[in-house]
């Protein structure tokens, strides 16, 4: 919870009370508690500021680089290109510049 910005106490607060990036942050933490080799992440990092987006980027390269794959949905072009491996775009409603 550390590596992700959050405080201890999170976890005693209703969800209700937490924002959004909170919330985003505190799912992550979740999903990664079984040590899945696969994730499917749509826009992790959609309420989060900069700071913050990197912090959940290292927690997810660390994951990546302990062998999981990470399929990650993204408007961030940015994004894409800190984290993918390999990238497709999709541009008006179609694959374009698949790259597997």
């Amino acid at each position: 919870m550390e590596h992700l910005g959050l405080r201890r106490g999170v976890l005693y607060d209703p969800i209700h009370r937490l924002s959004t990036g909170e919330r985003q942050r505190l799912a992550l933490v979740r999903g990664l508690l079984n040590a899945p080799q696969v994730m499917l992440m749509d826009e992790p990092c959609s309420a989060l500021d900069s700071r913050t987006t990197l912090l959940v980027e290292a927690v997810m390269r660390a994951r990546m680089e302990e062998g999981a794959t990470i399929i990650l949905v993204s408007h961030d072009l940015a994004q894409a290109s800190r984290m993918a491996d390999q990238r497709c775009d999709i541009v008006d409603g179609h694959f374009s510049g698949v790259a597997f």
